[in-house]
């Protein structure tokens, strides 16, 4: 499944990734509240489709974005080897009540259960390197 198609108030992140996300990408944070509230915000190398003018260039000001997410009904949070996180796949499934987000690098590994994704916003910087991975 297409994390973009599944998440609430796209149209800013449908114009950005129209053929949605492609691996590899890497969970950046997460972040439990009470209440069963969890923000995640995903990282991709991907280039946007179109400019985004307060980003600046893609190469020269920027060539990360990061969509910052919200989700709520966190049942289920397993994390392993959580210093290790890097860039790898993400893939979701249908759950009983939502979805299963499973995220693994190479020696990292995510599940989360969500029931609706809702986007919140974007940020950007400048990675540089050359990650061998991608």
């Amino acid at each position: 499944m297409n994390l973009i198609d599944l998440t609430s108030y796209n149209p800013f992140l449908t114009s950005l990734y129209p053929h949605g996300l492609a691996n590899p990408l890497m969970i950046g944070n997460i972040n439990l509240e009470w209440g069963r509230r969890v923000y995640i915000d995903v990282h991709t190398k991907q280039k946007p489709a179109k400019e985004v003018k307060k980003w600046g260039v893609w190469g020269e000001d920027y060539d990360v974005v990061v969509i910052k997410l919200s989700c709520s009904r966190g049942d289920i949070v397993e994390i392993k080897n959580w210093h290790n996180v890097n860039y790898g796949t993400l893939k979701i499934d249908k759950g009983n009540d939502g979805f299963i987000l499973n995220f693994k690098s190479a020696s990292c590994e995510i599940k989360l259960s969500c029931d609706i994704f809702i986007f919140k916003n974007c940020s950007t910087y400048i990675d540089g390197g050359d990650d061998p991975a991608l």
